[in-house]
């Protein structure tokens, strides 16, 4: 996940803009914790999408739905589906910036 950051920013200064990686990882069996992470900076990239090889566990949002381990004071319990959604979220307040500057390149 430290390396795609890197890598993606650094194709964009070779031109190439529309650049991304595969959250939660394309090889092996993703996690929850680091699945949600990989959504999390996912937001930032210009290209972002789930996706994972065949033989491989789902690892679509939804399958993440259990409960974090957190130290939540008002009783509201918080999953992994939860973080992930809020991810999704904050990327389509930014989907207007990204599609302007591709205009604007």
């Amino acid at each position: 996940m430290a390396d795609s950051v890197k890598n993606i920013y650094e194709y964009q200064l070779f031109g190439l803009p529309f650049m991304g990686c595969d959250l939660c990882g394309f090889n092996g069996d993703a996690v929850a914790d680091l699945c949600a992470r990989w959504h999390q900076v996912g937001t930032l990239f210009p290209f972002a999408r789930n996706h994972n090889q065949n033989a491989t566990t789902s690892q679509e949002p939804y399958v993440f739905n259990y409960t974090l381990n957190t130290n939540v004071s008002n009783n509201q319990d918080l999953t992994y589906t939860d973080v992930i959604a809020t991810a999704i979220k904050n990327r389509y307040t930014l989907i207007r910036y990204f599609y302007s500057q591709f205009w604007a390149i």
